[in-house]
């Protein structure tokens, strides 16, 4: 006899059979869709797939009286289900480890080579007009040279952004060494970078299997040239970062987080970058989104802002998600040991 099965999340035609081959699907479009609605459209089923919708402990209740046995929540972190109530009811959680980590390992490597090598200031002073020679009726008509190059005048983009530069031989610090961090430090090692690795969580035999060094907070920060946070936010790392870790960290050093902001004090991030207790710093993610037109990060030269997208691709959400998804649904029809089982509590 098939599962009922209610699902949040778009599948393709080909996974829709596999699914189908087990279960009795009900898809819903959650767009805009209250918590309420949510409840009453999805109740009935035995297993139960949601994405960004919240689930409370009303609504699960509700589910659990009605039938609930699993609850998959296609993210890495399932900060949108009440974990307690799950626990409570003793219904397992699935969640989806690592389905965005190739997305956001090469978005965060990616800021490391623009930050450093300063290409967002090069961009946006191309765009805004700097850098520029005078205009011509025939852009495609001009003299070659044996050297082309910008000049050294004042103004230049030689002489106002300074020197850039590489990775090679640098040393960069992975503060959480989870499915993200871990592999970070692999391209990073690719690029022939020192690897110091903070994750009181994380076997340090492993780590040194990877080629990465353990490291305290004190020591990594005191050694690294560039400092990449992969961090959840939980109790104990909640505002973690503050003036203490900045005052730690080179005058050179270089801050990237692609994780959460909730594990940086705000104002002590201002503050190393304003006193240039630090060089710099690109960060994906913040504190309230949209950010307030008027944070001060938003006008430093030395900072990059992205959109809270490091995430965003095709891959992420098409294949990564869907492959954890589908194996959750038919490990559990099949009466299979269950694997990524969220395991904390609030």
């Amino acid at each position: 006899m098939k599962k009922k099965l209610g699902i949040c999340i778009p599948l393709s035609d080909e996974e829709y059979k596999k699914v189908e081959e087990y279960c009795d699907i009900t898809y819903i479009e959650t767009n805009d869709m209250s918590e309420e609605d949510l409840c009453d459209k999805l109740n009935g089923n035995e297993i139960i797939v949601t994405m960004g919708e919240y689930a409370g402990k009303t609504t699960i209740d509700k589910w659990a009286d009605n039938g609930l046995e699993f609850l998959i929540n296609a993210r890495g972190t399932p900060t949108m289900v009440d974990w307690q109530a799950l626990h409570d009811r003793g219904i397992p959680l699935g969640h989806c480890p690592g389905r965005n980590a190739v997305a956001v390992v090469e978005f965060t490597v990616g800021l490391m080579i623009m930050l450093l090598k300063k290409i967002n200031q090069a961009m946006i002073g191309m765009h805004d007009g700097y850098y520029l020679g005078e205009e011509k009726d025939n852009v495609f008509d001009y003299i070659e040279k044996k050297d082309v190059n910008w000049n050294y005048d004042e103004g230049s983009p030689y002489m106002t952004m300074g020197f850039g530069g590489e990775l090679y031989g640098r040393t960069v610090g992975i503060v959480g060494y989870g499915a993200i961090g871990r592999k970070v430090a692999k391209i990073c090692k690719a690029f022939n970078m020192t690897v110091m690795a903070y994750d009181p969580y994380f076997p340090k035999e492993k780590m040194e299997e990877d080629g990465a060094i353990p490291s305290t907070v004190e020591d990594l920060l005191k050694n690294s040239d560039i400092v990449s946070i992969h961090l959840p936010v939980t109790e104990e790392t909640r505002g973690s970062i503050d003036d203490e870790w900045f005052n730690m960290m080179k005058p050179s050093a270089l801050f990237i987080n692609t994780a959460r902001a909730a594990v940086v004090k705000q104002e002590a991030l201002v503050k190393a970058l304003e006193e240039e207790k630090i060089a710099g710093a690109a960060l994906d993610v913040f504190w309230e989104e949209p950010i307030p037109s008027n944070h001060p990060l938003l006008k430093m030269k030395n900072v990059i802002t992205t959109p809270h997208m490091a995430s965003l691709t095709y891959e992420v959400y098409n294949v990564w998600t869907n492959k954890l998804v589908i194996d959750h649904i038919i490990r559990y029809c099949e009466g299979k040991p269950m694997e990524n089982i969220w395991k904390k509590l609030k």
